[in-house]
């Protein structure tokens, strides 16, 4: 099994989110993709963790997912956790983590864009 290896994180000269390989150079942090080279917020870096939503929108750490699997649902912040990704729903105190793959994902924000979201119910 393989999947695509990828990062994201926040450009420090504009508000937007920049997708690609991760690096560090001289003490700073940097993402590099077909469009050039972007110095990062490193407290934002995120790496894709290979699953998409149900819309195809690719879910990184950090992102706040709504997630349904055999009658299970939740809301929270994708984390890594006991070596797999997993949804941290702090609001049931629950932590969902994705051993199969029936899981179905709704990307609703992220931890640093929307955190109010991870104050909300389950969103369905």
């Amino acid at each position: 099994m393989s999947r695509e290896i990828l990062f994201r994180a926040k450009s420090i000269y504009q508000n937007v989110w920049i997708e690609g390989d991760l690096f560090r150079q001289l003490g700073k942090t940097h993402i590099l993709n077909d469009k050039g080279r972007y110095q990062v917020d490193p407290s934002t870096v995120c790496q894709y963790t290979g699953l998409t939503d149900k819309n195809g929108k690719k879910i990184f750490e950090g992102d706040i997912v709504y997630g349904r699997c055999n009658g299970l649902s939740g809301r929270g912040e994708i984390i890594w956790c006991n070596g797999g990704y997993a949804i941290d729903d702090k609001k049931c105190r629950r932590t969902y983590s994705f051993f199969n793959s029936d899981w179905v994902f709704r990307v609703d924000g992220n931890k640093w864009d929307t955190p109010e979201l991870l104050e909300g119910g389950t969103g369905e």
